[in-house]
């Protein structure tokens, strides 16, 4: 049992070290990791909501409404109606924000891409694999604790 804790230990560490690097990347170009995340977002993937946004990336509803509100203020992104639903704003990058986007993104997914050739792609597909099936095994988890701690 030991060395399951530690193993799972092992995993935790490696997460936030990843995480810890994208901070890295955000910190030497004078932004947020949150801001960093939702320009990769837009950047990468187009124009999206705040809760597609937070969907990908894992970051609070209210982080992503920061960040949004960072770069609003900035002339970087611009805020428009959604088709379905007037009150869901659709978020995308300016002209000015798709520059300065790419000045922090393009070399970011430059260096992503080094690394995914080194590490390969089948291995790669097998992480991603894995961590989505630990992600939907954990969340049942949860919910299973939670749902037995209200009662």
């Amino acid at each position: 049992m030991h060395a399951e804790k530690e193993l799972l230990r092992n995993f935790y560490s490696s997460w936030a070290q990843s995480i810890s690097l994208y901070t890295g990347w955000a910190d030497h170009h004078k932004i947020s990791y949150s801001v960093l995340m939702t320009l990769y977002a837009l950047y990468s993937r187009g124009s999206l909501t705040q809760k597609n946004i937070s969907g990908y990336y894992g970051l609070p509803k209210q982080t992503v409404h920061s960040s949004v509100r960072y770069l609003e203020d900035r002339g970087y992104i611009s805020l428009t109606a959604g088709t379905k639903d007037r009150r869901e704003k659709i978020i995308s990058l300016t002209k000015e924000g798709s520059d300065y986007a790419g000045e922090i993104i393009t070399p970011l997914l430059e260096a992503e891409e080094m690394v995914c050739q080194n590490v390969g792609y089948q291995r790669l597909r097998e992480m991603i694999a894995t961590n989505d099936l630990y992600n939907i095994l954990f969340e049942k988890e949860m919910k299973r604790r939670f749902k037995d701690h209200d009662t």
